[in-house]
């Protein structure tokens, strides 16, 4: 009996890695891409967004990453917006949308790095 719990253990613990660095691989694929192309992202800060993990330190990793990448999109067309009117109506707003990403981004990487030593112990 003894024997079977260790088992069901060890295999429920591969697992949880195995899902946190998915989660992390597809954080990984977006920190990658092309920084200035909130289009070519789009496909995968979507996977993100539609991802979800029982561990609870990838949930947080993959959650602020999520959110982090989509504030960065949004400020990007914002900001690409209110270069392309002359009157420039937007650009209070566009200036506060790239600080709110800013402070998401290092959610995100605060979050990752927390991801990161969560795996290098299991």
């Amino acid at each position: 009996m003894t024997r079977w719990l260790v088992l069901v253990l060890l295999l429920g613990c591969g697992q949880d890695k195995r899902h946190a660095e998915h989660v992390l691989a597809a954080i990984e694929r977006l920190r990658e891409g092309e920084p200035s192309d909130p289009a070519a992202r789009e496909p995968n800060v979507a996977a993100l967004e539609a991802m979800t993990s029982d561990v609870p330190v990838a949930e947080k990793a993959r959650a602020a990453c999520a959110t982090a990448f989509r504030a960065l999109s949004s400020a990007q067309a914002l900001v690409q917006r209110t270069k392309d009117d002359p009157a420039r109506a937007h650009l209070d707003e566009a200036l506060e949308q790239v600080k709110k990403a800013r402070t998401a981004i290092e959610d995100c990487s605060s979050a990752t790095g927390e991801l990161r030593r969560w795996l290098k112990l299991h």
